[in-house]
């Protein structure tokens, strides 16, 4: 590692949420690397590019949104690292969510739930939004199904955001059959869908089950219901592009730098909130079996308690739940006890084994090790 001090212009957007996080991945690698010296804009903005024509330093961390970005961001004669996604021609060397992944994880999320029609609400013309539909549509078609697709152009001007009329997003929610498991390309385009819904009489999430993408908690938890996320792992991109602008700064020193390379994350998790929080059927009776499990899990409930209280035989629930979610009715339980578990642990990492018995309604420790060894890779979320 090179003793001298590394100048590097970070240009990421201040302020998005999922933004923050990959600044956060950068300054925790700087902090660790005590050479980097890191240069940011003035008043709280991010530095644009075209100010880096004058820009004495080592490197650049780059995040482009227009085409002319994507200009200057080639024209920059330093090692440069690109944290966007809508590079298609791989012309820099990139760092980013793997955006086709996600739309999988979406997907999963949406079947899981139990809808059998999907529809993605994406960005014309930009790689990001591409790579998602792509992903959706690869995990719709384990189950035979294919997608409804609406697409916008990227260029909409923010100060129309009040007078543009959403005339042929309204005809095609309103044509589109339902119920159905909808994925916008970002949160802010899934916010529009659920603007848009009331007046078209589609209630969220009996008739669209709703999912954007990146986690953005304003946009996301500003809502009711509040909306479904996949969440990205913004630190380690942060952290990781910045340790491959190191690299590559040792490269320029040594005059051998490479071609460009693309480096791509799993997205984290999907953050579910109240606009998938149902279980989508066309039997009323699995319906309320499934409302059933969903509240009372934690109680420490059987498939004999369900049952019981159904006034069902088992052998119809346990062909039910098979034909519509894929998993028996153990299973199903098991699986949101598994969830729970997850989410109570990210709350609190210190959170002891016999609270999580206790919240998550095993029967003890055991019971809970051998559960979570057995589904911790549930797709059910």
């Amino acid at each position: 590692m090179p003793s001298r001090e590394r100048i590097v212009a970070v240009t990421i957007p201040v302020g998005p949420p999922h933004t923050e996080r990959i600044r956060r991945g950068i300054f925790d690698y700087a902090a660790e690397h005590g050479n980097w010296s890191l240069r940011f804009g003035l008043d709280g903005t991010s530095i644009s590019l075209e100010g880096l024509d004058h820009f004495k330093g080592d490197g650049v961390l780059v995040m482009p949104e227009t085409s002319r970005d994507f200009e200057i961001a080639r024209s920059i004669q330093l090692p440069v690292v690109n944290l966007a996604s809508s590079d298609s021609a791989n012309t820099l060397n990139t760092v980013t969510v793997d955006n086709f992944q996600a739309g999988v994880e979406a997907g999963h999320h949406l079947i899981d739930r139990g809808y059998q029609r999907f529809a993605y609400y994406g960005v014309e013309g930009l790689h990001y939004s591409d790579e998602r539909l792509a992903g959706f549509r690869e995990a719709t078609k384990e189950i035979g199904q294919d997608i409804e697709v609406f697409l916008e152009p990227s260029d909409l001007d923010p100060a129309t955001r009040w007078r543009t009329s959403h005339t042929e997003l309204d005809e095609w929610l309103a044509r589109i059959e339902k119920p159905v498991g909808l994925l916008a390309a970002h949160d802010y385009r899934a916010a529009l869908i659920h603007e848009r819904c009331p007046s078209l009489n589609i209630h969220i999430p009996r008739d669209l089950g709703l999912v954007g993408m990146d986690d953005d908690a304003c946009v996301c938890e500003g809502t009711k219901p509040s909306i479904t996320s996949v969440r990205h792992d913004g630190e380690t991109i942060g952290y990781e592009a910045a340790s491959l602008l190191d690299r590559l700064m040792d490269e320029a020193d040594k005059g051998t730098l490479g071609e460009p390379v693309r480096i791509q994350f799993p997205p984290a998790k999907v953050v579910v909130r109240g606009s998938t929080e149902v279980y989508v059927t066309t039997d009323p009776r699995l319906a309320a079996a499934v409302t059933y499990m969903r509240e009372n899990f934690h109680t420490g409930i059987g498939v004999p308690d369900v049952v019981e209280n159904m006034r069902a035989s088992r052998r119809w629930l346990e062909r039910a739940c098979m034909e519509q979610f894929g998993v028996s009715p153990y299973q199903f339980l098991c699986r949101l006890r598994v969830k729970q578990v997850e989410i109570l642990r990210s709350q609190n990492p210190d959170i002891r084994p016999d609270e999580l018995v206790s919240l998550c309604g095993f029967s003890d420790t055991r019971n809970l090790n051998q559960v979570c060894r057995r589904f911790a890779d549930s797709k059910l979320n």
